[in-house]
Formats: C-alpha cells, structure tokens, sequence
C-alpha cells in the first residue's frame, strides 16, 4: 500500500467520525449485531426445549431427535457464511448481502410463532439462509473500519464481541421468561422482534452513511442487467427459492447417503471443505504470494483450534441446558434463561479483557494469539471439570448447587474471550484483501464443524438402556471421568445395566388379544389372536378420524386366557438392584433412602392387584401409559378421554377447538387406543383396573425419582472427559505457537 494511498483512507476513514476512540460505524455494527444476536439466541435458547418437551414429546428418543435437529441446524447455520461471503465478495457487496440475511432471518423468527412441525423447519431454513448472507459480511464490515496495523483492532473486535453478548445476554432472560410463562412461540416472536430492530439500526447507519465506502456492490455488476433484472435481484430470488431445500436438510440430516456411508450432514460438511481447500490450493498455485499462503495457513491452523473449542462450548445450547432443566438447584433462572449466564460474564469482562490486551502490548507481553487460544481452550477444559465435579454434592433429588453451574460457565466464558474476539480480528488482519469475506466464512464453517461433533457428544450424555452384559473399562478417559465426577463409573454402569434388565422385566410382555374390532371408513375390520404391538402398527396407520370414537369400548376384547403379569419375584429382584448404589459414592447411598422408600410402595399394589381371580394387569398399558406420562400433553387419561370425547363441559366450544389444535394427530391416535385399554380394563373389572392403575403409578414414579440420579452421572462422565480432552488439545497449542509465530510474521 502507498504511503499516498494509506493517507487517503486515514482521512476518509476521520471523515465518518469516531467516538469513545473508534469509528462511529463500530457503534452502528454494535447495535445491528447486537439485536440480530438476541434474535439468534432468543430462540437457541429455547429450540432444545421446545423440541424435547414439546415438538417431539410423543416419541421416546424425543431428547435424541432434539439434539441431532439442534446441531443439523447449528451446523447449517455456520456452513452458509462460506457461501454468503464470497457471494458478497465478487457479486452482491457486503452491506446488500447483510441486509438480505437480516430480511431472511426476521420472516423466519416469525414463522415460528405458528404451531406447525411443517412450518417449523421451513423458518429454521429461513434462518439458515440468512444468516449466511448476515453473520460473515458484518463481521468484515468491522475489520474495514479500521486500517492494517491498527492497535485499535483487537480492542474494537472484543467492543463488538460485547454487542454480541448484550443481545445474547438479554434474549434469553426475555424469551425464556416468555417462552415458560406464556408459550414457546411467544417467545419466538419475540427474537423476530429483535432481528427486525438489528435491520433497521443497520439501515440507519448505511443512511448516515457511517461505513464509508465499504461493502458496495463491485462494480462489474453493479450495472451489468440479466434478463432485464441486476444480479441482485436473481441472488435475492435464489435465496427465497433454497429455503426448502435446507429445512429439508435440517429434518433429514441422519438418513445416509447411498454409496458413501455417510450421514447426509457428513456429506455436506466433508464436500464443503473439500471444495474450499481445493480452491485455496488453486490460489495459492495461481495468485498468492508465498507471504500470505504462509498467513492463510496460519488461519487454518486457528481455525482448527477454534473448531475444538466450539465443538465442546456449544454443548450451553444442547446438553447444559437440559443439565440445566433436570440437575441443577436453579435459582431465580429456568433452564433457557441460563443460558445468559455466558453472555452476562462477557459484558462484565469484555472492556477489562479488551483494556488488558493493551495494556499488555504496551508493555511487550501480550502473548501470540495461538497461546491465547491454548489458555481459552485451558480455561474451557477446567470450566467443563467443574461441571463433572458437582456430582458428588447432589441432593436426594439428583439436585446440584447452582454454584457450580455459574463458576462454569466463567471459566468457559473467559475462555471464549482468550479465543473468539481475537481469531476473528485475525482472519480479517492476515486474510488477502480480496478474500476477507470468503475466509471469514471459512472461519465460520469451523462453527459448523462444531454443531455437529457437539451433537455427537450431546447424545452421550443420554443415559443408554444396556442391553447386554455390563463389562467394565480401564483405561484413561474413563478413569479421569471417575475421579473428576467422585462417581465410581464402573459402579454406575453395573447399577443402570441391573436396574434396566429388572425394570424391563416388569414391563417388557407380550399381550394378545382374542378379537379388536375397528371401524373404519364404515366399515368394520375384526383382527383375531393378534399381538397389541401388531394392532397399534395397525391403528397407527389410521387417523384420528378415521377411528370410530364415539363407541371406544368397542374396540378392543380382554382374553382373560393370554394375558401375562408381573410376579412378586420380579418387583424383588427389582428393588434388590438398589442395593448396587452402594458402591458408586455417598450422595448416592443417600439419595438410595428416598427411593427405597419409595419402592416400598409399590409392592402393596401388585399384592392388592394379585388377590383378584382375574390376576391380571395389562402391561401394553403401562408402556404406552408410560409414553403418555413423559410425552403428551395431559396429565391423565380422564382428561384426555374427556377432551376428545367431547364430554368435558368446563370447556367452551372455542376453547375445546384451540385446545384439540394443540395435539397432534400422532398424538391423538395413541391418547385414544390408551383410553379405550382403560376403558377396557375397567369394563372388565372395575377394582382390579383401580390396582392395575395405582401400579403402574407407582412404578412411573419410581423411575422418574431414578432418572436424574443416572442422569447426573453419565452428564459428569462426559464433562470429564470433555476436560480431558481440552487440556490435551490446549498443549498441542503451546507446541506449535513458534511457528505459527513465523507464519504470522509479526502479527500478533
């Protein structure tokens, strides 16, 4: 650059004013940021809820389904940036590329406020789109304000990084608050509040004429016309047109892809890298000095770390929040609203952090950015081993101090503020002129990668039904995770190995039928000597329609005959697998007490249930009452029966109609076969139903008081070795920071 040139842009950089020591357009990119940050963490905070608790409440993998959706969309979210910025690099220009995104994401935020599984996906492939085109361009747009060189760099990134952190501070407070108190889409509209307030701060400020000349258009095609229409006008098309394309994507992203063995997302991110080191080999073959080729790999080498660290910091959105729902004390906070803890911490610590690194370079001892990332991923490591800790200081409940949820998320905090403002200063500092956007995305595409290996690790922290015979482990990532948790794990596995084999023995029968008559269409179809699992996969392919309820009793006929029940051998043997809890630590033979207690009721209701001649309990019933208890939307049968029937006359009409839209027809199917077993079993004999009934109750129950307590367990293995695994790569980056030193030729 000329010494002329450099004059230049410093004068018309002085031109666009500054304030508090920076370019008046940071300030303008602070706000528009900041609200499209409380849009997208709006609704991150409330997705995995809102998909486990509700969307795919009728499914028993419905957690699973939740975090493979969350991280399909997570890693979409960060896969079109790459895309975005170098459509805004060569064709549309940075500020018509942001505000393309931003309209994208506003319609897709409200779109979410209609209950419909269909329109859901299609406004999380709005959000997809759009943040493509929004998140790399505004970003670049920062780096621009300031020249190369600039000490003011860092300092400005980490004052925007705080923007970032005030909307996603703040979006959670609001939208969880909505979100519990009032609906989940309540709480969605209200991030598209936001994303509209982010569009027109960014308007007002390109009015104002605040960024300068920067993030025009280029000009080749500024003026160049295809079919009587500026390019402009086809992206902005194309972009609309693709929305389906990748709610698709986000819904299927586990089917497999012929001939490659690979998931559909796999697919996706290995092709997409692909295809950006092919054309950074073509460029450095073709264009590039052997300076920057040396700068772009030093990127790519940052790029990798920050692709660990995000790996296991984006479990905040997926397995921490349900840490959250299910095993911490929380106060004064539900579970979406923690997550503004991280963002809280940020805004506290952003300007010392940023006072820091200029302090530190005025005295010559900031450290290069590749240590700072091995101290960010350090930080990280010991947050996560502070969350694995908290096990042994559980309550009966399975209940940890809230304490050990916020020192946490400060250690990952200042983590992130070691890592995530200073590589994105770098990329738009050691990246070509001309390939800033286009490397920003690549920058972002390491979020990608991340969703998706943090989806991976969010589906261990699911306590596993074993099915064969526990074997022990030794070996380190196990053996850390016991002594960081203070839980034998050893112990714990044989403890939900037993529990499972005595509980599915309990509940686990094969129920056949003399006859079930169905009405369909008019006409009646009679299965004979069938299973109960093969008449449901029957029922289920009919609708709720389609089913005849007015006469439900009809439906099914007891064989007294056929039928199986539980043995009081069997419940034995299932309270005798709480004595293994004894070998795992302390708070577990504490909280044994409580559930021994507990399991001591159920055995009076198999006796009461057993002095009946009939002797029998429908035990499809207590599966599918089991589903019915987690998943749906009613607390009991007789409110359900009572609702669909028509029967419950507390109701208006219109209040019958907005309560029936809210179940879903998969939903309503099984709502009604379950009715109309009770409705069988009392028909049968009224008394026995009451105890077959108060059984299942109670055993409902007893696994319930059970599930956080493993819960808790398999969470602290997998925070452990989360730990582990950070320290590990955080050396890995001590030891090559000298020659990322060199690469970075004297870039900081």
């Amino acid at each position: 650059m000329s010494e002329e040139t450099a004059n230049n842009e410093n004068l018309e950089r002085s031109e666009q004013g500054e304030m508090f020591g920076h370019p008046k357009g940071l300030f303008y990119l602070f706000f528009a940021e900041m609200w499209e940050r409380f849009s997208f963490y709006g609704m991150r905070a409330l997705l995995v809820l809102y998909l486990s608790t509700q969307l795919f409440k009728d499914l028993m993998n419905g957690e699973e389904v939740a975090f493979s959706i969350y991280a399909a969309y997570g890693a979409l979210v960060y896969f079109t940036p790459a895309i975005g910025g170098m459509l805004a690099d060569r064709i549309i220009g940075k500020k018509n590329s942001v505000m393309l995104g931003g309209i994208l994401m506003c319609i897709g935020h409200f779109t979410m406020a209609f209950e419909s599984e269909s329109i859901f996906f299609l406004s999380l492939g709005l959000l997809i789109i759009g943040n493509g085109f929004f998140k790399p361009n505004i970003s670049t747009l920062v780096g621009n304000l300031y020249n190369e060189g600039d000490k003011r760099r860092d300092a400005g990134f980490t004052i925007f990084y705080m923007g970032i952190n005030l909307g996603a501070f703040l979006s959670p407070l609001v939208c969880g608050w909505l979100g519990h108190s009032y609906g989940w889409h309540y709480g969605f509209a209200a991030a598209g509040i936001g994303m509209l307030a982010g569009i027109v701060v960014f308007w007002r400020g390109d009015r104002k004429n605040v960024f300068g000349d920067q993030g025009h258009q280029p000009a080749p095609y500024n003026e160049k016309k295809y079919g009587g229409f500026n390019i402009l006008v086809w992206i902005y098309a194309a972009a609309f047109a693709s929305v389906p394309v990748f709610a698709f994507l986000v819904n299927k992203s586990e089917i497999e892809v012929p001939f490659v063995h690979l998931k559909l997302m796999e697919f996706l991110l290995w092709s997409l890298l692909s295809l950006v080191i092919i054309y950074l080999v073509y460029l450095s073959a073709t264009k590039l000095k052997k300076s920057d080729i040396k700068k772009l790999g030093a990127i790519i080498v940052l790029t990798f770390f920050i692709t660990i660290f995000w790996s296991f910091f984006e479990q905040a959105g997926s397995s921490l929040t349900l840490f959250a729902e299910k095993n911490v004390d929380l106060v004064l906070l539900n579970a979406a609203q923690t997550n503004s803890i991280n963002a809280g911490y940020i805004i506290l610590l952003a300007v010392p952090f940023s006072m820091m690194w200029v302090w530190l370079d005025k005295k010559r001892k900031n450290p290069n950015t590749t240590i700072k990332f091995g101290l960010g991923i350090l930080q990280l490591g010991i947050g996560f081993l502070i969350f694995a800790m908290s096990a042994p200081y559980m309550g009966t409940t399975g209940l940890v101090p809230m304490m050990f949820l916020m020192l946490g998320y400060l250690l990952i905090t200042t983590g992130e503020l070691f890592a995530s403002p200073i590589g994105l200063s770098k990329v738009t500092e050691l990246s070509p002129a001309f390939l800033v956007s286009f490397m920003m995305g690549v920058w972002f595409l390491s979020s990608s990668f991340a969703h998706h290996i943090s989806g991976v690790i969010a589906k261990m922290t699911i306590p596993a039904v074993s099915e064969t015979e526990y074997v022990q482990e030794d070996n380190l990532f196990f053996n850390f995770a016991t002594w960081a948790s203070g839980c034998d794990q050893n112990a714990v596995g044989k403890f939900s190995y037993e529990y499972d084999k005595a509980h599915g023995a309990i509940v686990d029968t094969n129920i056949h039928w003399k006859s079930v008559s169905i009405e369909s269409n008019g006409s009646t179809t009679v299965l004979k000597n069938e299973t109960f699992d093969a008449i449901s996969k029957y029922t289920d392919s009919l609708t709720a329609a389609e089913i005849d309820f007015k006469a439900p009793d009809t439906l099914y006929t007891i064989n007294n005959d056929r039928l199986k029940y539980p043995e009081t051998a069997q419940l034995v043997a299932y309270n005798k697998t709480f004595d293994l809890m004894d070998n795992v630590n302390e708070s577990w033979i504490a909280a044994k007490g409580p559930i021994v207690e507990a399991s001591d009721k159920i055995t009076p209701t198999l006796t009461k249930l057993n002095s009946f001649v009939e002797r029998n309990l429908i035990l499809d019933y207590h599966r599918y009452n089991q589903v019915f208890q987690e998943k749906a939307n009613m607390p009991s049968f007789e409110e359900a029966y009572d609702l669909l029937s028509g029967k419950d006359t507390t109701l208006t009409a219109e209040e019958r109609k907005h309560e029936l839209e809210k179940v879903t027809q998969k939903w309503k199917s099984k709502a009604e076969k379950l009715i109309a077993l009770e409705i069988a079993m009392k028909k049968e004999n009224p008394e026995w139903a009451k105890a077959a009934f108060q059984f299942n109750s109670a055993l409902e129950n007893h696994k319930r008081q059970v599930a956080p307590i493993r819960g808790l367990a398999t969470y602290a293995k997998i925070f452990a070795q989360i730990a582990l695994i950070s320290f590990m790569f955080a050396i890995l980056a001590f030891i090559v920071s000298p020659i990322m030193k060199k690469w970075m030729q004297g870039i900081k």
